[in-house]
């Protein structure tokens, strides 16, 4: 009887070493925590679509933004998208965030990439569980060395040569000045959006986050002289909280203007954006999210370049042979990474490398832009 059941014992232990030999590996899991701002989100573009290329099979999860959840649906890369609000800056909101995101991942993920360089980030993939936690070495380096088990050294630690895209890469060691081909899903049709025969759109946007990168409302008036008396469509854009500031140029028109504006801040969605600008004969831009999507989009796009480096943060595609930057950094200023000039006053916002943008120069680029 013995025997038997050592007999069975060795038979079972024989027959668990074959499931186990031919047990199915289990799916890579990768999870990517998303830049938080709507430009930089575009140039991470490139990361995701190397990220898919070099893990055909992984189940790839992407946390992101509510605002910005439905700009990964245009990637075809098979992306599972989970949504953090960040209604509020508060440090402790952002702690609870992190907390609610442990219930999406009952088992570690296996890879973990800290895309914006916040100790938050770093911080999510290690309550999260993941095995293998990547990141830059950002801000609060030796902090995020806590809780990120692979640092990155970035390719220019002053990110004033370096593209951003390529430090995005770099946590692939992607090679050094290759880009993978972005490819982007047909947006939906709006009706409403929709020009008459032979009419160009151009889309115009007079916003962005830091007032350091806003030319002053005095050029963008001269700049819509140009379309005085012509058959261009022209939209405004911007956020529910850029409204006023748009409406604002608007009112600063003179009443007997004879070209027509439609004003579309507010009102638009990022799927609404994505399909403006996919339409648009042309895009002029201050430098800002809405800048570099345009420029993905293929859309030909001017912007306007203040505070910042071109080298670092301007709108990328090398498909797209019409973007063209504007900027005067031969500023003893410059490079300027200050969200506010440094040398605005009460009575001067100063911003000499807007204010010495040539109009003249940028009529000749529109109309060659538009002659195409």
């Amino acid at each position: 009887m013995l025997r038997n059941l050592i007999s069975k014992k060795n038979r079972f232990s024989k027959t668990c070493r074959a499931m186990r030999a031919h047990k199915r590996p289990s799916m890579l899991q990768i999870v990517v925590r998303s830049p938080n701002w709507l430009g930089d989100i575009v140039m991470s573009f490139y990361f995701l679509t190397a990220l898919r290329e070099q893990n055909p099979t992984a189940a790839i999860t992407i946390i992101t933004r509510t605002i910005y959840k439905d700009l990964f649906e245009y990637l075809p890369l098979d992306l599972k998208v989970i949504e953090v609000g960040r209604s509020t800056n508060s440090y402790w909101h952002r702690l609870l965030e992190i907390f609610s995101l442990r219930s999406f991942f009952p088992d570690p993920p296996d890879i973990y990439y800290a895309l914006p360089p916040s100790l938050s980030s770093a911080i999510t993939g290690w309550f999260i569980g993941a095995k293998k936690r990547i990141g830059m070495r950002g801000q609060s380096y030796y902090l995020r060395a806590l809780f990120l088990n692979q640092l990155t050294k970035q390719l220019d630690p002053d990110r004033t040569s370096s593209h951003r895209a390529y430090e995005y890469l770099a946590l692939l060691n992607w090679p050094r000045r290759s880009l993978p081909v972005i490819t982007l899903k047909k947006q939906q049709l709006w009706a409403d959006l929709a020009a008459g025969t032979g009419t160009q759109t151009i889309v115009i946007n007079i916003n962005s986050e830091a007032s350091s990168r806003r030319m002053p409302s005095e050029q963008w008036l001269s700049l819509l002289e140009i379309f005085k008396q012509s058959a261009y469509r022209i939209l405004l854009i911007g956020s529910a909280k850029e409204e006023k500031h748009v409406q604002c140029l608007l009112d600063l028109l003179p009443k007997n203007h004879n070209f027509t504006i439609e004003n579309h801040a507010g009102k638009t969605s990022i799927a609404r954006l994505v399909e403006i600008l996919s339409q648009a004969s042309l895009m002029i831009s201050n430098d800002s999210g809405p800048a570099h999507l345009s420029a993905i989009l293929g859309t030909p796009t001017i912007v306007f370049f203040g505070a910042g480096d071109t080298n670092s943060t301007a709108p990328l595609n090398p498909k797209n042979a019409q973007i063209h930057i504007f900027s005067d950094h031969n500023l003893a200023c410059a490079p300027c990474l200050k969200n506010n000039c440094k040398f605005a006053s009460d009575n001067n916002q100063h911003l000499a490398c807007l204010k010495n943008i040539s109009m003249e120069d940028v009529a000749r680029k529109i109309r060659e832009f538009l002659l195409r």
